[in-house]
């Protein structure tokens, strides 16, 4: 293949922007959310996709499970490992996102865990002329595992506040890739 011919299929390949994302964020019991002062569900959401700066996905992975016998590795994998993901806000309103986000840590410490969790569905958004959006993770459980410090600075002009909040979670959910794809396609399991 010429080098011309390969600059062109690259050209015209759709690829996937990683600027085009957005984020369903909640607490999932309407209780927990008057308690931390969340507010409309959908102004909150709106303010958290416009101050939204990076979102970093859990990592896949698992332990393990590996013997060598009858001189021969015999391998599998183990449990999944917790699920850990980080969203990085940039703030407004004398820190709003900010108070909202430790409120929810500090109730986190008293209450029972499934009064304290978060919806979380993180989408890969339309780009490229490709329709519509698709579930890139999700969670019905993520917990709040930390928040990160906030750099105020009097050297500093005109700079917006950014913070960090890592969150932790069971198996997310994500889009099962299309049936008739071929990769996975026809796959069986024993």
């Amino acid at each position: 293949m010429r080098l011309s011919e390969v600059v062109e299929k690259v050209y015209r390949k759709n690829w996937t922007l990683v600027s085009n994302f957005s984020i369903d964020l909640f607490p999932k019991s309407s209780d927990f959310a008057s308690l931390v002062g969340w507010g409309d569900m959908k102004k909150t959401n709106d303010d958290i996709n416009m101050s939204l700066i990076s979102i970093d996905t859990p990592e896949y992975n698992n332990q393990s499970i590996e013997d060598y016998s009858g001189n021969m590795w015999r391998y599998n994998n183990g449990r999944d490992e917790l699920f850990r993901f980080t969203i990085t806000f940039r703030d407004f309103n004398q820190m709003e996102l900010y108070h909202k986000f430790i409120n929810a840590y500090n109730l986190s410490k008293d209450n029972y865990f499934d009064k304290i969790v978060f919806n979380v569905s993180v989408y890969n958004d339309a780009d490229n002329g490709t329709p519509g959006k698709k579930l890139l993770f999700g969670s019905q459980s993520a917990l709040i595992e930390g928040v990160s410090q906030l750099q105020l600075n009097y050297t500093t002009k005109n700079q917006i506040a950014e913070f960090s909040v890592r969150f932790k979670c069971n198996s997310p959910l994500h889009a099962a890739p299309p049936s008739s794809s071929g990769f996975g396609a026809g796959i069986k399991i024993f």
